[in-house]
């Protein structure tokens, strides 16, 4: 008997170069590529989707809702006033197109405020799957709207078991409604392809150690700079691949320390495995991450990760130690020990950190993400 067919529609509008809107197109491309079945669209409002035109299928389909220009900073406080407007002028849009279309789920991960009270208020058929990634501030707004509209929320996934938990402890939700749902992080044939592009020369006159990730208080960066003149460090370069709102303090951060012969500032690049196979050690120094998309990069490139036991996906990953080094978020003597613990361990203690975590990283292929999502839908 032939499955029913269904309608999937991704809700998330973005500003900036987050991990999220990988793990939306890469869960997008990952069930048009895998399910029969399942027919994926994704909604458009910022022309979020216009950049990755040439790796979305034809029959991944972009539904404009509507076309807003930005004024406001990307960065900072003001910020908060471009998802001000999102929700304004998305308000009646995206209610057209759910009311229009009538889709069996939307998947909802960035201002999900939106689609939420939509829900609360016209009750469409649409089915709704909140995506939680780490514990948001249970601010008194959240909580209250959280608590109005659980029930009328079909499906809740977190990318860890940590944050699955942590979620059941807080009673919101119905438990049975809480799933583990891994990030879909990894492509091999992506990372084939990719990791033949060579990085500029000025990079390699020195072993480096590398950092990836927005350049915003939660990755911490500032941490790592400010240890960079220990003797630990004393035979590596830094590499920073990001871009963000802290740019440009970090950068005179490193020029007081009068390192700016030891730390490079790469900016933004779509693609980093091409870093992650020419450096030594990768350094996660996030005060939160849920589970941290470089760490699981790393891993499938056989890297060895050196990170903080922020909550909540890290030290899940990586096992704590087994699968690499942890060191106390935040703390400097903790990253420095850390570092040396690395510099003073054998080969073989590190590549069988290194086997642990690429075993790790299969849990986080395309494939296996579409198996789990299309095993929590078919549960409903």
């Amino acid at each position: 008997m032939k499955k029913k067919d269904i309608n999937l529609y991704y809700w998330c509008p973005v500003l900036s170069n987050v991990a999220t809107v990988r793990a939306v197109l890469n869960s997008a491309i990952a069930t048009n590529r895998y399910s029969k079945n399942i027919k994926v669209s994704l909604i458009d409002t910022l022309k979020e989707w216009d950049n990755f035109k040439s790796v979305i299928n034809d029959k991944i389909e972009i539904k404009k809702i509507v076309d807003l220009s930005f004024f406001f900073p990307k960065y900072g406080f003001f910020m908060r006033l471009n998802y001000i407007k999102i929700f304004i002028y998305s308000f009646f849009p995206l209610l057209r197109l759910l009311k229009k279309d009538n889709p069996d789920y939307i998947v909802v991960h960035l201002i999900t405020s939106l689609p939420l009270i939509l829900k609360l208020i016209f009750n469409f058929k649409t089915k709704i799957i909140l995506r939680i990634s780490g514990l948001p501030r249970l601010n008194f707004f959240r909580k209250t709207l959280w608590r109005l509209v659980s029930k009328k929320i079909d499906i809740i996934t977190t990318p860890t078991e940590g944050t699955l938990q942590n979620l059941k402890k807080e009673k919101i939700f119905n438990e049975r409604k809480i799933h583990l749902l891994r990030d879909p992080v990894i492509s091999i044939s992506k990372i084939n392809k990719l990791k033949k592009q060579n990085i500029d020369k000025e990079y390699l006159h020195k072993p480096f150690i590398l950092s990836i990730g927005r350049l915003s208080k939660q990755k911490n960066q500032k941490l790592i700079i400010e240890n960079f003149k220990n003797k630990v460090f004393d035979k590596y370069n830094l590499i920073i691949v990001g871009e963000g709102e802290l740019e440009d303090e970090l950068k005179m951060n490193v020029k007081k320390l009068f390192l700016e012969d030891r730390i490079k500032f790469a900016g933004y690049h779509s693609n980093i495995y091409k870093f992650l196979l020419k450096s030594e050690l990768v350094i996660i120094s996030s005060l939160w991450e849920d589970p941290g998309w470089v760490m699981v990069e790393a891993a499938a490139c056989n890297v060895t990760v050196l990170s903080s036991d922020c909550n909540y996906g890290p030290k899940e990953f990586l096992n704590n130690n087994e699968g690499g080094f942890i060191f106390k978020t935040n703390s400097s003597q903790d990253l420095i020990q850390a570092v040396e613990r690395f510099n003073l361990s054998e080969e073989k203690e590190k590549n069988k950190k290194k086997l642990f975590l690429k075993k790790q990283s299969n849990n986080y292929t395309f494939f296996k993400h579409f198996i789990e999502l299309n095993n929590i839908i078919n549960k409903n």
